[in-house]
């Protein structure tokens, strides 16, 4: 089984310095015991592009997709 963790980080002075270390040591443990796969930032979520397929045909929406 995989996961998918995605982390929005769009304000970096919102964590303590404590609560960054406890960010770091978790990503060292994840790097350590061969879980991680792979890390990389993305643009603000305000630029996203959503390509929904669905329901058969491919719709594009110039936002980000929210769950409710």
């Amino acid at each position: 089984m995989q996961y998918l963790v995605s982390v929005v980080f769009d304000n970096p002075g919102l964590a303590t310095a404590t609560e960054m270390a406890a960010i770091d040591v978790f990503n060292d443990r994840l790097h350590a015991d061969g879980h991680w796969v792979f890390a990389g930032g993305l643009a603000a979520p305000s630029t996203a592009t959503v390509v929904d397929n669905r329901g058969g045909a491919a719709i594009l929406t110039d936002r980000p997709l929210l769950a409710h």
